[in-house]
């Protein structure tokens, strides 16, 4: 189910919920009828206005959390990015593809796979990644992941973590460092990606 669907489900709920503990606290004071004098009015008061105008204040501060800045800052990372990675101690450059997206709070990669750049491999795949936790702040983009390296000639996966800076001029591009820990190796180096427009 949407999660909207289910927030504004809450949120009626949780009104309606208050509205009865008022109308069985106050019965004698509810007041709900319509009179006509010239142009319709409404009348409401006790529970029966308790409801509407609680159920207004939650909806309002409920828009106003769902729609804050970082949100705002995070759409702008949903996507598909090419990246390019670099090695600090062997120079070997590698390539890869991923998408981005935000659902319900959370920064999601894709992961992908990757080949290495400037090798005649025939465009062959030597490894693959994926992201385990994701986070931002919109400016920053910070993740751990897993990494499989087929060419390394070792079968147990690498642990890393990138830290990427976020630019959004000339074209959106994340860039920053990486490091990846294996059962007795280190390696690090440089990583960037720009967003396929």
């Amino acid at each position: 189910m949407n999660k909207k669907l289910i927030d504004l489900f809450c949120i009626t709920i949780l009104a309606l919920v208050t509205t009865i503990i008022l109308y069985l606290s106050f019965k004698d004071l509810n007041v709900a009828k319509i009179t006509t004098t010239g142009s319709q009015m409404i009348e409401l008061g006790g529970p029966v206005a308790a409801f509407f105008i609680i159920f207004y204040a939650i909806f309002r501060i409920y828009n106003h959390i769902g729609t804050s800045n970082l949100e705002k800052k995070l759409q702008k990372l949903k996507g598909t990015w090419k990246v390019e990675s670099k090695s600090t101690s062997t120079n070997k450059k590698a390539e890869s593809e991923t998408t981005i997206k935000f659902e319900e709070g959370q920064l999601i990669f894709g992961g992908g796979e990757f080949k290495e750049i400037g090798k005649k491999t025939n465009n062959e795949i030597i490894g693959r990644w994926s992201v385990d936790i994701a986070v931002s702040d919109g400016k920053s983009v910070n993740y751990f992941y897993t990494l499989h390296d087929d060419s390394d000639g070792h079968n147990h996966p690498w642990k890393g973590i990138v830290q990427m800076d976020f630019a959004e001029h000339p074209s959106p591009t994340l860039s920053g460092t990486w490091q990846v820990i294996g059962e007795t190796e280190y390696n690090s180096g440089q990583i960037i990606m720009r967003k396929k427009i």
